[in-house]
């Protein structure tokens, strides 16, 4: 079922010496996650169910418990330190000037979310992440009187670079237009010790060659041109985006490199090469706790749930007994591992399900923001957040969301269709699409055309029986042949059925393409560049974050209808 909301939108676009403001009401649907492509742990968190909430701590910790824990933290300033030295060169907005002192107050808590480096900021979930923590860090504060920093953690101790270097967005033609940054794609190489060479220049080059021209996608290519460089990190390049995007959101940065070259990941690293097993053996409980309760296990744990970092190399710390570690051709006893933990914590990283407890440990966290696959391996690590003494914050959906830009407004209301139609795969909707289109006789007149065939051939049959039993068969082979070639004549018929609607498919394919983009979700799939190359920073940022004053507990749909955009 898609349900509609009705919200306000505030925009404004500047005229040589006015400023016309433009209000507008705009109609936000809404489908259930139980109607979408999400797993049934995720759908069990978003209805409250406590089946799995069981698995997560309360959401009503009393607000004297909270400030205990941010009394508590003691690494305020080399949290400070590593924020100031990951935006080291950005021009801070004035809120984020205030955030980032605000950290040195020891009642000051943060709402955190992060992802991976991505190429022009990864898919548009990065943003929407970043705005739902900024929101319920202002709710929160509000509701209980505390000061609640927004703070995004940049992955970039993780080495997929084939994941990193890769954009989507829509061509002219609304076709998928997929941009790849290297041709270097390597796997045990941090994202942040990836360099842009020379060749970026080519792909922003056909950036704008591909993409549609708006009034807005001079500015922003201008501004990529600016970020994306030959010698700039990919690191850098993300953050500098991500600051372009939501500087004045007040949401800070900090870099899971920078923590780590600053020795910030010790604590936990030690702890966990000390007590082997230990973290595997807890998660393992837990995950068979989900297992029994029919939920899905996101990740698997290891015997050890970290990576040694050799050079620019980040290899897989391994053991069999506790005794003996290795990590690619490198061997270490355990003394030696421990040595090096303790004197060079800045040589170890952690894996995916260690990585959610090393931010908590130095960022003193009330809330984690997390997407649907996080929210999944969160559910693991209860029991591991105590192992490590470290408190578990809350966990809270980011908002989800798919834009419909105005071509495909007009093409679901021209046509009847709803947006959920298009929101699946498109072999699907390509089936559904051929059955409403072909002659509504066709199925009668075919298979009354087979029954009887089938007859006429039975009383042949019967009749060449009595002559020669050996005829027989040739009957029956006469028979096949006749249906195949009536079954031939039906996909004739059939396919040119479908090219007297060829305009339909064709607009369905675009309005698949932009809705369901590699048939996943549009928000999964798209950079949010696309959104800002077409309508600007400022309206995409205002539309998200007016989306965040909505509960987190539905997928919305957004057209984006602005009445000086013709598409």
């Amino acid at each position: 079922m898609v349900k509609k909301r009705k919200f306000v939108l505030v925009r404004y676009k500047v005229l040589e010496d006015a400023r016309l403001y433009l209000f507008q009401f705009i109609f936000m649907h809404s489908i259930p996650f139980t109607e979408l492509q999400f797993s049934h742990l995720f759908k069990e968190f978003i209805s409250g169910s406590s089946s799995i909430y069981s698995y997560f701590p309360s959401n009503s910790l009393p607000t004297d418990k909270w400030l205990t824990i941010a009394e508590k933290f003691n690494g305020r300033q080399q949290l400070i330190n590593s924020i100031s030295a990951t935006m080291n060169g950005l021009e801070l907005s004035a809120l984020q000037t205030k955030n980032l002192q605000s950290l040195s107050n020891n009642t000051t808590l943060a709402a955190v979310t992060g992802q991976q480096v991505g190429f022009l900021g990864g898919a548009m979930y990065t943003v929407l992440k970043a705005y739902s923590t900024v929101q319920y860090a202002k709710q929160i504060s509000n509701k209980n009187s505390l000061t609640i920093v927004p703070i995004f953690w940049i992955e970039d101790n993780d080495a997929d670079s084939d994941e990193a270097a890769k954009a989507t967005l829509l061509s002219s033609k609304n076709e998928l237009l997929t941009l790849v940054c290297t041709e270097e794609i390597t796997t045990n190489i941090p994202v942040s010790e990836r360099i842009f060479g020379d060749d970026i220049k080519s792909v922003m080059d056909s950036i704008e060659e591909g993409i549609q021209q708006s009034e807005f996608s001079s500015d922003i290519l201008l501004k990529l041109r600016e970020i994306y460089k030959s010698g700039v990190s990919w690191t850098s390049a993300f953050t500098q985006l991500l600051q372009f995007i939501m500087a004045d959101s007040g949401i800070l940065f900090i870099s899971a490199s920078v923590a780590r070259k600053k020795g910030l990941f010790g604590n936990i690293i030690r702890k966990e090469i000390e007590d082997f097993r230990a973290s595997k053996e807890v998660i393992e409980n837990t995950s068979n706790q989900l297992q029994e309760a029919r939920f899905h296990v996101q990740a698997a744990a290891s015997d050890v749930n970290i990576f040694y970092h050799d050079g620019n190399k980040r290899l897989k710390l391994r053991s069999d007994d506790g005794i003996h570690y290795s990590a690619g051709d490198l061997q270490f006893s355990k003394e030696q591992i421990i040595a090096l933990a303790e004197s060079s914590p800045e040589l170890f990283s952690p894996n995916v399900l260690l990585r959610p407890i090393i931010q908590d440990d130095i960022i003193p966290t009330i809330a984690y923001i997390a997407g649907p696959g996080e929210i999944a391996y969160l559910a693991q690590l209860h029991s591991a957040y105590k192992l490590f003494n470290v408190p578990m914050p809350i966990i809270k959906p980011r908002h989800s969301v798919t834009f419909m830009p105005p071509s495909v407004v007009r093409f679901l209301e021209k046509n009847n269709f709803t947006p959920t139609f298009f929101m699946r795969p498109w072999k699907q909707i390509e089936m559904e699409l051929t059955t409403r289109t072909k002659d509504g006789d066709s199925d009668l007149i075919f298979t009354t055309a087979l029954s009887k065939v089938s007859e006429v051939f039975a009383c042949i049959a019967n009749y060449a029986k009595g002559i020669d039993q050996s005829l027989i068969g040739a009957a029956n082979a006469a028979e096949h042949q006749t249906e195949k070639q009536i079954e031939d004549l039906r996909k004739k018929i059939n396919s040119a059925q479908k090219k007297r609607h060829t305009s339909l498919f064709d607009k369905s394919y675009e309005t698949a393409s932009i809705l369901m983009p590699f048939d996943e979700l549009q928000e999964r799939g798209l950079s949010p560049i696309h959104w800002a190359i077409r309508f600007g920073i400022k309206q995409l940022t205002e539309t998200v974050s007016l989306l965040t004053d909505n509960a987190p507990d539905t997928h919305f749909i957004i057209p984006l209808n602005f009445p000086h955009i013709n598409q």
